[in-house]
This record gives C-alpha cells, structure tokens and sequence, in this order.
C-alpha cells in the first residue's frame, strides 16, 4: 500500500511537471485508481487515508488549472506571408485530412474526428531536396482544428500546428494533391474560439 501510494504521489508530481493536456484527464484518473488499489490493499494506513482524502482536491484544482489553460487558447490566423491561394488550399487540407480521420477511424475503431477548420501559417518551405540539391517535396505549415463527438459533448476540440506534404518527385509543384501531413505540437481549445 506505502509503495502504491508513493507512485502515484510520483505521478502527480509528474502530471503537474507537465504532462500532455490530451492525456491528464486520464492520468488523473488512473491516479486516483492507485490510491483507490492502495486502500483495498491497507485502508487503515496513514498515509493511505491521507493521500485519498486529498485526491478529489487535487483531481479538481489541477482540472481547473487545465481548463484555465484551454480557456486562454487561441486558434491561429492565417500567416500574413501565406500563399495568396491559402484558402483554396485550407479547404484542399479540410478534405484530405477529413478523408484521412475517416479511414484511420475505420481501420483502428477509434472515435471519428470531425476536422472543423485548417488555416495556413506560413509559406511553402522546401521539405526534401534530392541528391543535386533540388526540391523534391514542399510543405505548408498549417493549424488544424479536429473534434471527436465525446470532446463536443465536453465543449473541446483539439488544435494539430501540422504541415501538409506535397508528393516526392523531381519538377514537385508547391501545390496538391497532398501526400500525407507531419504533426507538431497540439494542444485543447474550446470550440468558440474558432469563431
């Protein structure tokens, strides 16, 4: 039970260190599993007792400080240096990756994400050169933002600063069709920030 106890103090110290947003809700609750194993284990144990009676402040004050967070979040703007076609080519990004949530939903039986909106934040970059030096693949910074039905119902989407990949050969225009698309960071907003 002490040991089970001092894990998942562990686990709190490292869910406030910073812990990734999409995945601390679920850390909080296998915390409070631990604390709940310990007590099956030794339910008259000091330290036991002390740590469960703590773990609903807890559980509460660090969901509040990620909601906080997820309340200042922003969705970005268009980059001020964006292809003069960037909206062609965001709606061009809604239908790929919307195609892509649909298959990989099919493939793994995940929750299908809904892609709610894609904005261009920068220019073109060249992403592939090939052995003379030659661009052979470009990419287009770009800020997705996908919602599944379940995060709906909890006023969230996720945010993707993402780019999008051209196909990889010689004489490649700085255009589609997209390859596929690289994920940066990520992080939660609440749906009305897209407005």
């Amino acid at each position: 039970a002490d040991d089970l106890v001092r894990k998942a103090e562990e686990m709190k110290t490292r869910t406030a260190k910073g812990i990734h947003d999409f995945a601390r809700r679920g850390q909080q609750d296998r915390i409070r599993a631990w604390g709940e194993m310990a007590d099956r284990y030794d339910a008259d144990n000091p330290r036991v007792k002390a740590f469960n009676d703590g773990i609903d402040a807890w559980v509460e004050a660090d969901a509040k400080a990620l909601f906080a967070k997820i309340d200042k979040a922003a969705f970005p703007k268009q980059a001020s240096d964006a292809p003069k076609d960037a909206k062609k080519l965001a709606k061009e990004a809604v239908a790929f990756l919307q195609k892509e949530e649909d298959k990989l939903a099919a493939e793994k039986g995940k929750e299908v994400s809904k892609v709610l909106a894609v904005v261009v934040t920068g220019p073109w970059r060249v992403f592939k050169k090939n052995i003379l030096g030659e661009p052979i693949q470009y990419n287009l910074p770009i800020a997705t933002a996908v919602q599944t039905k379940s995060e709906k119902e909890k006023d969230l989407a996720r945010v993707y600063l993402s780019t999008m990949l051209t196909r990889e050969m010689k004489g490649v225009k700085m255009a589609p069709p997209y390859l596929g698309a690289t994920v940066g960071d990520s992080y939660y907003i609440r749906p009305s920030a897209l407005k």
